[in-house]
C-alpha cells in the first residue's frame, strides 16, 4: 500500500489489532510477522515510512483469505484518518 502521507501511528495500531496472530512475539515498531493456524498462513507487514509504504508478504495454505483480513484491518485503520490517500497495489504470484 501507498500513502500520501503515512502516519507514524498505522502500524503501532494494526500490531495492537492484530496482536494475537504475532508469530513468536516478532514485532518491532515497523513491522511485524503474523500467523493464522486456521488458515495455515504466515504475513510479514514491514512500514517504510521513508517511501510511505506498507508492504505485505503472505505465504500459506489460504494466503489469500488472510490477506483479506490484513487488508481490511489496514482499512479499518485508514479510515480513521480523515483525508488520508492510500493506494493499494497488490499482486499474487
Amino acid at each position: 500500500m501507498e500513502y500520501d502521507f503515512l502516519p507514524k501511528s498505522v502500524m503501532p495500531r494494526f500490531i495492537v489489532k492484530m496482536h494475537k496472530d504475532i508469530k513468536d512475539d516478532l514485532r518491532w515498531r515497523t513491522g511485524v510477522v503474523l500467523e493464522d493456524k486456521s488458515l495455515q498462513a504466515i504475513a510479514v507487514i514491514k512500514a517504510d515510512e521513508r517511501d510511505r509504504k506498507i508492504f505485505i508478504s503472505v505465504n500459506g495454505d489460504q494466503k489469500r483469505d488472510y490477506f483479506s483480513i490484513i487488508r481490511k484491518t489496514f482499512r479499518d485503520i485508514n479510515g480513521r484518518f480523515e483525508k488520508l490517500e492510500v493506494k493499494r497495489i497488490s499482486s499474487f504470484a
